[in-house]
Parts: C-alpha cells; sequence; structure tokens
C-alpha cells in the first residue's frame, strides 16, 4: 500500500463521514490509475481523470437505502411490532410503543434535540445575538400553519454533452468547434453550480429578514407541581429531557413545547398560535394570565397513533429567550441538488428569486443547463417522510430536450444584449430570452465561449453568413448527427455536434433546448404525493397535465395575481370563474394541450361578463379597470385572459395564492361602473 501510493508513515485518516441510522460510510482508495492530462492518458493507454469524473456526474450513483442493511439492528422488539413510520426501515421498539419509533430513530431525535438545545443556549450567551435557523416543523410554519419543501435541480450533464468550444486557429475553414472534456472546466461547471446554492442558502435569510421575521423567538414556561399519572414502576416526577410535549389549557387550547430539563420552551409559530385561537393579544401576554393555572401534559400523536397523556403541572413564570432564530430548515445544498423547508407564504417570493439569480448568473447557458424547480406544500402536522419522498418524486423527473424555432432575428436591446424570441414547439408558447454579448462580470470582452446553441435545422441563408456557422468536430463518443425527422427532434438525451453562436442565428432556425421548468403541488394528505408522476414531459394525471411550467411563465402567473389581489375581481367572482371554468373543461373533455375553439371563446364570454373593479395603483390619483393600467385594449386584454383561461394558468394562481397560502384580496374601486 505505501509503495504503491506513495504513505510514508502515515495513519489513515480519520473517518468523518456522519452515521446514519446506525450505518456509518467508509471511505476508501480507487484502486483505478488515472493522469490528469488527456494528452498523456492518450500517450500511455490510461484512462483521463476527467472521463471518470464525468461519467461520476453524468451517472451518479443511487442514493436510496438498502432495506436489508438495516435488518440486524432489530433488539428489544417484537416480531409482531409495526415498522417504524419516521425511517420505514425498522420495527418499533416494544419498550417505546407510546412514542411509535424504532429505537435509532429515537436516540437520534433525542440526540438531535439536545445538540439544537445546546447551540441555542451557547448562541444566547453572544453578544450581538446570532440568527440560527430552527429544526422544529412548528416553527417554520406559516401564520397559517403552513410549510414548503422547495426543491431545485441543475443537470450538468447535459451542458457537458454540449461542451464545445471555438477552435480559433480553424476559423477561416469555417470555425471547427472542439470538445471541452478538461477536468478543470467540469470542476468550474460543477463549483458554479455549488455556489450558485449557497448564494441562495444567504438569499433566504435576507428574504426572512426583509419580510420581518426576525423577530421570531420562543418562551420559557416554568412549572412547578409536576404530577405523573399513575403508571406504576415507571413512573417518574419529570419528563423526558429533550422530548417533545403538547401544553393543554382547559379552553382546549395546546401549546408545542421541549422539556429542557428545567422549564419547557415553546417550538411553534407563536404568531400563528395567537392566530388560531384568537386570542387577540401576545402570546406571552396570554402566557402570562395563565399563571397559577394547571395545564395537562400530553405525549403528541405521532404517526397514526393519538396523544396520550403525560401528566400535570402548574404555571409559575413566562421568559423570553434571548435567541433569535430563522424559521427555515436547510436539508441539502450540493452541486445537483437543493432541498430546504421554509413558510409556505414566503414560497413564491423565494422561487422569484431563484429565477432572478438563474437569468443572471447562468444566462448564457440556460438551454444547456437546465434548472428544475418544485415547491411541496403542506400543514404543518403532515409527516415529514410524506413531504420529503413527495420531494423527491418532483426531483426524479426526467429531463427532455425540445426544438424550439427562432420567430424574430435576434435583437439588440438596451443592455447589450440579444433578444431570442423562442416558440417552443411541445409548449406551444414563446419565451424570451436576453443572451449578453458581453462576458458576465466584464463590459469588454466578448463572449465566445458559452453562447452557443445545439442545432437542429438550420433556415436558409445568405452565401455570406453561410461560412460563420460552427460546425463541431464528429467523435470523442459523441456520435452522429440527428436526422431532421420530427421523430428524433426530442428526447431525454440529445447528440449533435453542430452548434451555432447567438449572434449567427436568423429567423426560422430550430435548435435544441432543454428548458428550465416550475411545479407544486399541495398535500392536503400524504396520499396526495402518489400522483406527483410525470411522463416524457408533463403529469401523467389529466387533471394537472398543464404542469410542470416554463420557468419563464412564472411571471405570468404574478401577472394574473397582481390583477386578483389588487382587486379587480371579489373573492366570489374569482371562485365561480374558476369552478367553472374547470367544470366545463371535464365535461367537454377539453385537454389542456390543444384546446377546441369552442371552449376558449367561452372562457373569454364569462371573463368579459364578469363585474371588474376599477383599482387604483400605488403613486396613481385615478382608479384605472385593469386593461386600462395595463395600456392594452379591451380586445386584447382578454384574448391573453382566455388564454390564462384555457392553460390552467388562472386556476393554479387561485389555487396558490387564495386557497394554498391564504392571501388577502384588496379592496378594489368602484363595482359596475360601466
Amino acid at each position: 500500500m505505501k509503495k504503491k501510493y506513495g504513505f510514508r508513515g502515515v495513519s489513515a485518516p480519520p473517518n468523518s463521514l456522519p452515521e446514519m441510522y446506525g450505518i456509518r460510510p467508509t471511505l476508501h482508495i480507487s484502486s483505478g490509475r488515472y493522469l490528469n492530462h488527456p494528452g498523456d492518458a492518450r500517450r500511455v493507454k490510461r484512462e483521463y481523470i476527467g472521463s471518470k469524473i464525468r461519467d461520476m456526474i453524468t451517472n451518479p450513483l443511487p442514493a436510496s437505502p438498502v432495506a436489508e442493511a438495516f435488518y440486524p439492528i432489530m433488539s428489544a422488539a417484537a416480531p409482531e411490532t409495526d415498522l417504524c413510520p419516521f425511517c420505514g426501515l425498522r420495527l418499533i421498539d416494544r419498550e417505546e410503543k407510546a412514542r411509535k419509533s424504532c429505537r435509532v430513530c429515537l436516540k437520534e431525535s433525542g440526540g438531535t434535540a439536545k445538540e439544537w438545545w445546546d447551540l441555542v443556549c451557547k448562541q444566547e450567551q453572544c453578544n450581538p445575538v446570532p440568527t440560527m435557523d430552527t429544526i422544529w416543523l412548528e416553527e417554520i410554519a406559516d401564520d397559517n400553519g403552513r410549510l414548503a419543501l422547495l426543491t431545485g435541480r441543475f443537470f450538468p450533464e447535459h451542458f457537458m454533452a454540449f461542451d464545445y468550444l471555438p477552435n480559433k486557429k480553424s476559423q477561416k475553414n469555417g470555425g471547427l468547434m472542439f470538445s471541452a472534456a478538461a477536468f478543470a472546466r467540469q470542476r468550474r461547471i460543477w463549483e458554479s453550480c455549488r455556489e450558485f446554492w449557497y448564494s441562495i442558502e444567504e438569499d433566504i435569510g435576507k428574504l426572512l429578514f426583509s419580510n420581518g421575521l426576525n423577530n421570531s423567538f420562543r418562551l420559557h414556561i416554568k412549572v412547578a407541581g409536576i404530577q405523573r399519572e399513575n403508571r406504576g414502576d415507571r413512573a417518574t416526577a419529570r419528563p423526558s429531557s429533550y422530548h417533545a410535549y403538547e401544553l393543554l389549557f382547559d379552553e382546549g387550547i395546546s401549546l408545542t413545547a421541549i422539556w429542557t430539563g428545567e422549564d419547557f420552551v415553546t417550538i411553534e409559530n407563536l404568531k400563528g398560535f395567537e392566530k388560531r385561537n384568537n386570542l387577540g393579544i401576545k402570546t406571552a401576554a396570554w402566557l402570562r394570565e395563565q399563571k397559577g393555572r394547571t395545564v395537562t401534559i400530553r405525549i403528541p400523536g405521532g404517526y397514526g397513533s393519538k396523544a396520550a397523556a403525560w401528566g400535570q403541572a402548574d404555571i409559575s413564570e413566562i421568559q423570553k429567550n434571548g435567541n433569535r432564530y430563522l424559521p427555515v430548515r436547510h436539508i441539502l445544498s450540493e452541486p445537483r441538488t437543493f432541498m430546504c423547508l421554509l413558510p409556505a407564504d414566503k414560497a413564491l417570493e423565494l422561487i422569484r428569486d431563484i429565477k432572478s439569480n438563474y437569468e443572471k448568473k447562468m444566462g448564457q447557458v440556460r438551454g444547456r443547463m437546465p434548472l428544475h424547480l418544485g415547491v411541496i406544500f403542506a400543514d404543518r402536522y403532515t409527516p415529514l417522510r410524506a413531504i420529503l419522498d413527495a420531494g423527491r418524486r418532483m426531483l426524479n423527473r426526467q429531463c427532455w430536450a425540445t426544438f424550439s424555432e427562432l420567430t424574430l432575428v435576434p435583437e439588440n436591446d438596451s443592455n447589450g444584449s440579444y433578444l431570442l424570441y423562442l416558440r417552443l414547439k411541445e409548449e406551444g408558447v414563446t419565451v424570451c430570452w436576453p443572451i449578453s454579448k458581453k462576458v458576465p462580470g466584464s463590459l469588454m470582452i466578448e463572449d465566445g465561449w458559452y453562447s452557443y446553441f445545439p442545432v437542429q435545422k438550420l433556415a436558409e441563408r445568405e452565401e455570406s453568413r453561410a461560412t460563420q456557422e460552427m460546425k463541431g468536430e464528429k467523435g470523442e463518443g459523441k456520435g452522429e448527427e440527428k436526422k431532421d425527422d420530427e421523430d428524433n427532434a426530442a428526447g431525454s438525451s440529445v447528440v449533435t455536434n453542430e452548434l451555432v453562436h447567438v449572434k449567427n442565428l436568423v429567423k426560422g432556425d430550430q435548435v435544441y433546448l432543454y428548458p428550465s421548468i416550475f411545479d407544486f403541488e399541495y398535500l392536503d394528505s400524504a396520499g396526495v404525493r402518489f400522483e406527483i408522476a410525470y411522463g416524457t414531459r408533463k403529469r401523467k394525471l389529466s387533471e394537472k397535465a398543464h404542469r410542470p411550467y416554463l420557468l419563464e411563465q412564472i411571471d405570468e402567473l404574478d401577472e394574473i395575481w397582481n390583477v386578483l389581489g389588487a382587486g379587480a375581481l371579489n373573492r366570489n367572482q374569482i371562485y365561480a370563474l374558476r369552478d367553472i371554468i374547470s367544470s366545463k373543461r371535464r365535461e367537454w373533455g377539453e385537454p389542456y394541450s390543444s384546446v377546441g375553439e369552442t371552449f376558449r371563446q367561452f372562457c373569454r364570454d364569462i371573463l368579459v361578463t364578469a363585474s371588474w373593479n376599477k383599482v387604483k395603483k400605488a403613486g396613481k390619483e385615478k382608479a384605472k379597470y385593469p386593461w386600462e393600467s395595463s395600456g392594452e385594449g379591451h380586445e386584447q386584454f382578454f384574448d391573453r385572459w382566455a388564454d390564462f383561461a384555457v392553460r390552467g394558468l388562472f386556476e393554479d394562481v387561485v389555487q396558490l395564492h387564495m386557497q394554498i397560502m391564504k392571501k388577502e384580496i384588496d379592496v378594489g374601486g368602484k363595482v359596475n361602473e360601466r
């Protein structure tokens, strides 16, 4: 070992990988020998390290746990016990039937709570007080008791498949492209994706602070006269340290708190507690009114189990914890995948921030480096395992290629960018992509490395422009060019080696794209997660076959809500329009992909005949109708809104903003003035 790999009396490094569910992964040195330069690898006929890393990126190892590996960890478990609902791998420990958990999961949860509390106590002594995340779903939930799991995924393997660079030495002969398979370049791609998610983590903190959530705090509830119900020999005088309990008051109000060994500390959104129970005053003031009263201590109900009474205690004192927290929990942040939990009413704001950062930092390669975003909305008592499973299902959708046609000649905007108007055939919509002429971060260097599009079919050109087209070298495992037929126009993996720079594109050119998409789902029950299933591009369920949306269509969703949220229609009218559109769609069997003209005209007619209100925008003195404020005519406005209705955007906006996030509608102007 020392002779082969050069270890000179150096002991093996300690295993730094964390233990998970009783099993710790091991580190080992690969048996293969790789070279870090492609020329040297070809000369001595060894494998190039860049090719190995590329294979690891494009074909990652499965991350699903193997259930058989956990079966031996079953001590103190009876054969007739159920499977642990937390991990789904081990049997429930018979000594902790009340907790409905296996021994390992119970130990993990208790140890995590202790580590969290030790960190809270440590940071409470700091000055100024820093902000930290929380581990409790009840604290992450918004004032309506709902939270969101945000998922994001890059597909660097598709970028690497189209990663060609111009060969400047051959530009006179048509500008041959060569494959950029260097390990250093792959590393930059990987690091760029990682840095993107790191920046998003920082933006989450800024977003929550800007919305006034930096005042989130906890309350200490000191109790006296603790009495446990008679449990025979197992009766104890105090609750189990670092376990969560419910404090049940006489009015039927319950408050979730953790026992630290000295007192109870609240672990739920206190503003939501006030709203849910109609207190009318702050939680701290209400609890101080409860001094001297007796409360019931209950063990919270688990998956499939009811809450069980533990005992009683008298409230003696209420104190405020000096440590603030952010209602967010980062779950996963690696170059390919991102997952975090945050309040449901802040999810769309974060989606907009991610979209803005993506267009700014990766706008040059957005067609080759797609981004898939998804949001799982759920109530605070929804099992976490169900939420994470729904998130994994949303992440596991394939990235399918499509080809689009340029509808206009690339225009120049005032910001020094090319404006590409692309008509995506399979989506049936036109998107506008600004592609910067210069390298991001520089006003002097023209981008001649990234702004290339894989070609499916080129339109006719003048002879003077034909020589400017950039064609790639065949070989290096790239395969042959695709045929110009619709059967090969799209797929999960496209093979082509013909790329054209954005400045050489003309109207009618057809290029391959991996579109970025956005999807969402609300888990009103844990079983809804099984509806998250995708075909080639869209959902398999017919009622949700119009999703996922293109990432660019988030602007259309925002546009619809800006009109509805301003009070242009009353709440009852909005729900009535939503219901009649969805019911007629089912009755007439109208799909989302190809809607008949009769159904389109029906949607337009009911929108025109609705009682629209005048609304007053900020900074404007006079209230106007929406079609007057937008600068459109009456006809153009309702043509566009009829399109929103038939494509399902109107229905989804109502569900997102009014049903899931429970947003209020502003008061409009005069009604029925026309």
